[in-house]
């Protein structure tokens, strides 16, 4: 493995994960965006039903946006009836991935492994074969063969070999695992970007990193409710910056990944408006 490849590809340990998290400028910008959450679910006159609901459509149309899907908001509500296109297959799949990050929420036998194997599943249908899906890639033919079976639609570069994955997602299962002390946005944070670096699965990759934040959300009593879209930040920010804030954590860049994404939620606001 040459020297390029070990800088973009290193993995976030737990410890490098609760140092970032204890940083003065994270915990801040931590503290203020779960202040604007826990304001929301103070509101006694919110309607969280129709948020919840609003958060699942945006966050999905958001994430097919930045898969390179960019189809119009004003015609998701006729998403079912659509005629069968790339695009619209594009964005069914980020709405399957949304749901099943939703849906997954207290389902305590799944873990990490199960979570994600779900949602990759739900992305993935239609797009790899049926005894692929929600699979890890894995190694098949010439060396880097397994490396160009993972879609890349934000070019974020070189796909590690399905070899190093084990061993990352091992690492993305200890950082999933986090202790509770550790705030929820942080956690999600460093796990959407350890997902949408290692690109684990043949395709999709970008829709379940994107979605797996909402289930951390939910599961670690941040958005119980799943009114928060954190699809929409990164989609908000737009591609170029989004992809910038990847590439500054590839580099080791932890804490500077953590106040991008943190920022982003401070400079929208956390619901999703129509």
């Amino acid at each position: 493995m040459n020297v390029e490849r070990n800088q973009a590809y290193r993995v976030c340990s737990l410890s490098e994960l609760v140092a970032a998290a204890a940083s003065d400028e994270v915990a801040a910008l931590a503290s203020a965006v779960r202040a604007q959450v826990d304001a929301i679910y103070m509101e006694r006159r919110f309607d969280r039903k129709a948020a919840a609901e609003l958060s699942l459509n945006r966050g999905a149309w958001a994430s097919a946006a930045l898969e390179g899907a960019e189809y119009p908001w004003s015609e998701m509500s006729s998403l079912g009836s659509a005629r069968d296109e790339p695009l619209v297959a594009v964005v069914r799949a980020a709405m399957r991935a949304t749901t099943a990050a939703a849906g997954a929420v207290g389902d305590r036998a799944l873990g990490a492994f199960g979570v994600l194997a779900r949602i990759a599943s739900a992305a993935g249908a239609g797009f790899v074969s049926d005894e692929d899906l929600g699979r890890p890639r894995t190694e098949s033919g010439a060396p880097d063969a397994a490396r160009a079976d993972a879609d890349d639609p934000l070019n974020l570069g070189v796909v590690p070999a399905a070899t190093e994955l084990p061993a990352r997602l091992d690492a993305i299962a200890k950082l999933w695992a986090a202790p509770r002390e550790v705030s929820a946005l942080v956690v999600a944070g460093v796990v959407h970007a350890e997902l949408a670096i290692a690109r684990p699965f043949q395709w999709g990759s970008g829709l379940v990193a994107r979605a797996v934040p909402r289930y951390l959300f939910a599961s670690r009593g941040l958005d119980p409710a799943g009114l928060v879209a954190p699809e929409m930040c990164f989609w908000r920010a737009g591609r170029p910056s989004y992809v910038r804030a990847l590439h500054a954590y590839q580099n080791g860049e932890v804490a500077n990944w953590l106040v991008w994404w943190l920022e982003q939620f401070e400079n929208e606001g956390v619901i999703p408006s129509a």
